[in-house]
């Protein structure tokens, strides 16, 4: 069986991600991983931690390791409680937070959306556009558990990823989609993509004009949207 994944940051949780999706062990045979890129360019991925699935380098140690840490770990611990549930959360579409993080469901979620945030962070990057100081504020304020500035997310279930998944036991791919950019008055300003983990997509629209932010899931019950089949 081949599964691919997507490109990812740099972080050592992001290497975590990917052994939940592929195993620890060497990726090769019938446990071979390909990395398939926006030209449908296809290359072997030889462990957790392959170069081509790294990031350029745009954000500083500090920021990437020690400081994101409970970001990490609280993509880490949705991971796990989609692994284990995913069955009935792939059907269902609905979760809650607290089954997650517990009692302290608020401060999870927020984690969780600085986590996604941190990667849009690096896509702009990539891309050439400044990061707003809101945004660079907001990443710094953990007390903060509004939308993120600048930014709407949306969690959806990618209903034919799901149902293959479910009917023929593929193996999850990590990975994102393209940046689709927005202009004004002749200059990027703008763009939206997604990130995914098998079947859960966050889709995301960044607007460096808009301070708005704007998030599908501000409540402890979670019901996410479908992506349904082309067809």
């Amino acid at each position: 069986m081949v599964r691919r994944t997507g490109r990812l940051p740099r972080a050592q949780d992001h290497a975590a991600e990917l052994r939940l999706n592929h195993g620890g062990g060497s990726w090769i045979g019938d446990s071979r991983v390909v990395h398939v890129n926006g030209d449908l360019e296809i290359r072997d991925v030889q462990g957790a931690k392959a170069d081509i699935l790294k990031w350029e380098p745009n954000l500083c140690q500090n920021c990437n390791n020690a400081r994101s840490q409970p970001f990490d770990r609280a993509y880490m611990t949705l991971l796990g409680y989609l692994d284990q549930d995913e069955a009935e959360v792939g059907s269902t579409g609905v979760f809650r937070f607290a089954d997650l993080y517990s009692d302290d469901w608020s401060a999870g979620r927020s984690n969780l959306i600085r986590y996604w945030l941190k990667h849009i962070c690096c896509r702009v990057a990539v891309i050439g556009l400044e990061i707003p100081r809101a945004v660079v504020d907001y990443l710094d304020d953990v007390t903060d558990t509004a939308p993120p500035p600048h930014t709407a997310l949306v969690l959806v279930v990618n209903d034919a990823v799901f149902r293959f998944q479910m009917e023929h036991g593929y193996g999850r791919g990590s990975g994102f989609g393209d940046a689709d950019g927005y202009n004004l008055d002749g200059q990027l300003v703008a763009f939206e993509s997604f990130v995914s983990w098998g079947w859960l997509a966050l889709q995301y629209h960044f607007d460096t004009s808009d301070p708005r932010g704007w998030i599908s899931f501000p409540d402890d019950l979670v019901e996410m949207g479908r992506v349904p089949d082309e067809d």
